[in-house]
């Protein structure tokens, strides 16, 4: 009977999860595998890549509605001798509509137009939109009646 030698799946290292503010890369992520492993990955958000062995770039979502972070699943998979082995890491997206580098999730004026975004819910109008902004009471400003003119002395008392 001939011996076999037995399949011995591949390894791959745990890949830590990460969360990035709108606009900004991840920090850059080097598979730990079995030497000779086919690599692949599935579920790169738009603006990420994998090339030479590491996945990196500046994930770009396009949002929906008041939607503040978005949890993209990324999986690695590597494969040697007809063996596979998976790993997943989440790469959190935190949206920043006005730009600021403050996510909006702790914005509090999401679209940079001066009013909070409690005000905004409140009088109606969308916090990521900086053209949705709260209608303002105008000022009115008091006017005075016209004074006439008087004379006095100083120094002097009034005569009865």
């Amino acid at each position: 009977v001939p011996q076999v030698d037995p399949i011995v799946a591949p390894t791959i290292g745990e890949i830590e999860d990460q969360t990035v503010v709108e606009g900004n890369a991840i920090t850059p992520v080097t598979p730990e595998v079995t030497e000779g492993s086919n690599v692949t990955v599935e579920g790169l958000p738009e603006g990420v890549m994998f090339e030479n062995g590491t996945i990196q770039g500046t994930p770009k979502v396009t949002w929906n509605g008041s939607e503040e972070s978005r949890a993209i699943t990324v999986t690695v998979k590597v494969e040697k001798d007809g063996a596979t082995a998976r790993e997943t890491f989440v790469i959190t997206v935190q949206r920043d509509t006005d730009g600021d580098g403050e996510p909006d999730i702790t914005d509090t004026d999401d679209d940079g137009d001066g009013f909070t975004d409690i005000e905004e819910e409140e009088k109606g109008t969308d916090p990521k939109d900086p053209n949705s902004v709260p209608q303002v009471d105008p000022i009115v400003t008091p006017t005075i009646g016209e004074i006439e003119d008087q004379t006095g002395q100083t120094g002097s008392k009034a005569r009865s």
